[in-house]
């Protein structure tokens, strides 16, 4: 069953994306293209050297805008997909299969998952063709010389950190959304405001602490004559710490949620 319902959650996402993902590569595409014309036509005067920048500026500008369109688009319809498929008509059918409010978070979460990461992956893979040539080329050394700079096991195991750390906010996002959108089913009324009024009230908190810890920690003198003294542990520590951080609040908003779903919502 649980196979079943990840072959339908993972249809159901890529026959939604499926014709927005290579609009994206299209966009990375027509940016080297861009850049190509830009670097290559020594053509003179003044009026076409203006005209050729500003495509070239509004290409760059649309294709950024395409890729944070890709997160936006995906992060909403995983919203969207949990919220009509628990919570509303469809719920009534959902909630008739042989399995717990555990299986069906898990696999919806899985399933989100893999379509964050292939839109991180889509991206990475689109800049790098709009970037293809020299510019790559002195971008990768430059990552290269820096990152080796300490060893290539300090190289390693920043990587790995800073991938466990994007896949750690990544579950944690999707967490927060399905925290919000099921404690604004517990309303009598307006449930998708209360949904909204517990993500800006999450979100406020969460300003306040950084806001805090930034100003009693991070603009001390002692902390920066630290963290520069220190820096490779700084890195490695400021990473750990994001992803220790994302794993609690992730924690905490799977089992709110699923204590809500089976003991106030009786959705089991």
């Amino acid at each position: 069953m649980v196979k079943k319902l990840m072959k339908y959650e993972l249809t159901y996402y890529f026959r939604t994306l499926g014709l927005f993902l290579p609009v994206v590569f299209l966009g990375g595409i027509m940016t080297k293209i861009s850049r190509f014309f830009s670097s290559s036509d020594e053509m003179s005067g003044f009026v076409s050297i203006s005209v050729k920048d500003a495509i070239g500026a509004m290409i760059e500008g649309v294709f950024l805008m395409l890729s944070i369109a890709l997160y936006v688009f995906s992060i909403s319809l995983i919203i969207i997909r949990f919220y009509k498929n628990m919570y509303s008509s469809e719920g009534y059918l959902t909630f008739t299969l042989p399995v717990s409010n555990r299986t069906h978070i898990f696999v919806k979460l899985f399933a989100a998952i893999i379509i964050l990461l292939l839109s991180h992956l889509i991206v990475i893979a689109s800049v790098f063709i709009a970037l293809w040539g020299l510019d790559l080329y002195y971008l990768l050394t430059e990552m290269a010389i820096s990152l080796f700079a300490d060893g290539i096991g300090n190289a390693i195991a920043l990587i790995a950190e800073l991938i466990v750390m994007v896949l750690s906010l990544d579950i944690s996002i999707v967490l927060f959304c399905y925290f919000c959108i099921t404690i604004g089913q517990t309303a009598k009324k307006n449930r998708i405001l209360k949904a909204f009024g517990v993500f800006f009230i999450c979100f406020i908190i969460v300003q306040i602490a950084l806001s805090t810890l930034y100003l009693t920690v991070f603009v001390t003198d002692e902390f920066k004559r630290w963290s520069i003294a220190h820096m490779l542990l700084f890195n490695h520590i400021s990473v750990c710490s994001i992803i220790v951080i994302n794993s609690i609040a992730s924690v905490i908003f799977w089992f709110v949620t699923q204590a809500i779903m089976t003991k106030k919502l009786n959705l089991e």
